[in-house]
């Protein structure tokens, strides 16, 4: 699926949204938003740099150090 600047653009904008709204708790705060938006970024075929550039830096290393987690890991950590 091919989407433009401006898409992207809409998709950052709402994480820094969210990531303001998080404060200091960013980004374990909006977990689940940031798989999300991640989940929409990997559906509209972005690349790399445009994944990034959705999540921030922050929000992509967070998001790939929880993604290489293992699951009995995560259970534990939706559980909390």
């Amino acid at each position: 699926m091919e989407t433009n600047m401006k898409g992207l653009y809409a998709l950052r904008k709402l994480r820094q949204e969210l990531q303001d709204d998080a404060g200091l708790e960013f980004p374990q705060a909006i977990h689940t938003e940031m798989l999300v938006l991640y989940d929409v970024c990997k559906c509209l075929d972005f690349n790399l740099f445009q994944c990034k550039a959705v999540l921030g830096e922050i929000g992509w290393r967070y998001i790939n150090s929880y993604l290489a987690m293992p699951i009995t890991t995560k259970e534990r950590l939706v559980q909390q």
